[in-house]
């Protein structure tokens, strides 16, 4: 099973509005995360923070649970931490911030394959890479849940997939948005403009 994990907690303070009800191409940042098909037992889940109410009625209008971070002010990884405790015993997860947005489905096609790459395993992580360099989302088993939750302060998941070694998988993209997350109107009228928008 595969929890996708959106951590939309932020408040978007350089953007000017919450980034999951944010319009690209039709449709909203935290629709567009999320509709990337993922295997049928996978479930998906949306971490809140600033902008709660807009973010909990987007996700509501789009079927999707919510968990609420009230500690969203100290930072991305309290969200993190926040969703990672609702990962179920032998869960994977599918982590995804919801300011990248241009994911597609052949994105996380080349993920999940690269998971499962020599079979299942519960130490595997899986991350996408575009021109040498790493992107999101991020696929991981159940024993780096653990991992991440036993951070100590300070400490970053970042820092333990850099000495990952041997358990890490590379997914390989030519879409430079799998590591440009939109974080204000420059980037977002890029992004309108990578699709075509007027």
């Amino acid at each position: 099973m595969i929890l996708r994990l959106v951590l939309a907690a932020g408040a978007a303070r350089r953007l000017g509005e919450p980034k999951a009800t944010a319009r690209l191409g039709g449709s909203t940042f935290l629709e567009r995360v999320l509709s990337p098909r993922l295997p049928g037992a996978a479930r998906d889940l949306v971490v809140t923070g600033g902008h709660r109410e807009a973010t909990e009625a987007e996700a509501r209008r789009l079927g999707v649970a919510t968990v609420h971070n009230e500690d969203w002010e100290s930072g991305q990884g309290s969200s993190l931490a926040r969703g990672l405790r609702e990962a179920r015993p032998g869960e994977a997860v599918l982590l995804h911030p919801v300011d990248f947005p241009l994911v597609t489905q052949d994105d996380c096609d080349r993920l999940l394959a690269a998971y499962h790459a020599e079979g299942p395993g519960v130490d595997r992580l899986a991350v996408l890479s575009q021109d040498r360099r790493r992107g999101h989302p991020v696929l991981f088993g159940p024993a780096w849940v653990e991992r991440i939750l036993a951070l100590p302060p300070g400490g970053t998941p970042r820092d333990l997939f850099r000495a990952a070694g041997e358990e890490l998988r590379y997914a390989l993209t030519d879409n430079a948005w799998v590591r440009r997350d939109i974080d204000t109107p420059d980037d977002l009228a890029a992004a309108r403009a990578y699709l075509g928008e007027d």
